[in-house]
């Protein structure tokens, strides 16, 4: 694959993932949790604690949201879990 071409599949990722987006009611941590994915590719619950500065349960609820919406999807199990984007 040539350089443009994954730059076009990145934008058309990118605006899927925007359309997607106005049509959910997210919080601002979701939001931004969203745009750390598209940069970084994978985020675990502990990191998006440090990053938001939020407890555990803040955490789990808002990943567990974002999962529910269709948004995100889990890669692993147990403490080597990981979000990624959908």
């Amino acid at each position: 694959m040539t350089r443009v071409e994954a730059d076009v599949r990145e934008y058309l990722a990118g605006e899927h993932l925007r359309k997607q987006l106005r049509n959910e009611e997210i919080n601002q941590r979701q939001f931004k949790a969203v745009k750390y994915l598209q940069k970084h590719h994978q985020i675990q619950t502990h990191e998006y604690m440090e990053r938001f500065k939020c407890a555990r349960d803040t955490a789990v609820r808002d990943l567990n949201e974002l999962l529910e919406r269709g948004l995100i999807e889990i890669q692993g199990s147990g403490p080597q879990v990981r979000y990624v984007l959908k």
